[in-house]
């Protein structure tokens, strides 16, 4: 339970520092720009701790799975060109999406109060490690931008590990009845499909460099 705790915090701040910095250096590099990744966020977290009205599941995680989807395509070359007027407005709705899931998610977790200052603790804890993960480490391991790829495929591993806890109102609930081992294929349908859409930026980066090295040097 508490490395679910520190994980879904961990990948809402992942999410928050992965579509920060891609709508800052591939999307558009406009001033302060951050500000409204880190509104939606906090927001978020206000919204799912002030009260459990705001989260509701059954509509979120249909919202959800059209954020994951809608934003795995964005990263495809082929929406490359798109604009910042469609693009800002796409990942910005999917990072305040993903981030209530998250959030509501562990509101949904929250134990009883004897075990509150765990809890918490837990939240900081994995909100530093998201951090850590796209400003310390990614850089390190990766040889391009990939922090957003992986904390869309988490967000949707942990959601699937959630829902095994409490299949409440996807599987069982009232509405669309989504049988487990249909979910976990869409699960690892996107995952797939964000591995080719990463394997092609890496390919597309390459042959840029490559492109760039062949000119000829001035002089």
């Amino acid at each position: 339970m508490q490395l679910l705790w520190v994980a879904l915090a961990a990948d809402a701040s992942a999410f928050l520092l992965a579509v920060t910095n891609h709508l800052s250096q591939d999307v558009a590099a406009v001033p302060l720009l951050w500000i409204l990744p880190l509104s939606l966020y906090l927001l978020s977290l206000i919204l799912c701790f002030e009260s459990t009205a705001w989260y509701r599941r059954f509509f979120f995680l249909r919202l959800l799975a059209v954020a994951l989807g809608g934003m795995a395509y964005a990263l495809s070359p082929e929406f490359a060109n798109a604009g910042p007027m469609l693009q800002v407005p796409l990942f910005c709705a999917g990072l305040f999406i993903c981030c209530m899931v998250c959030h509501g998610e562990l509101v949904n977790l929250k134990p009883s109060s004897e075990y509150l200052t765990k809890f918490y603790l837990m939240i900081s804890l994995g909100g530093a490690l998201g951090g850590i993960f796209v400003s310390a480490i990614a850089p390190l391991v990766f040889r391009g931008f990939y922090e957003l790829p992986v904390a869309i495929a988490g967000c949707a591993v942990l959601l699937r590990i959630v829902l095994d806890r409490d299949p409440s109102t996807v599987f069982h609930g009232k509405g669309l009845r989504l049988p487990s081992l249909v979910f976990t294929g869409l699960v690892g349908l996107l995952i797939v499909s964000l591995a080719v859409v990463t394997v092609r930026q890496s390919g597309k980066s390459r042959l840029m460099t490559a492109s760039i090295a062949r000119l000829p040097m001035p002089g």
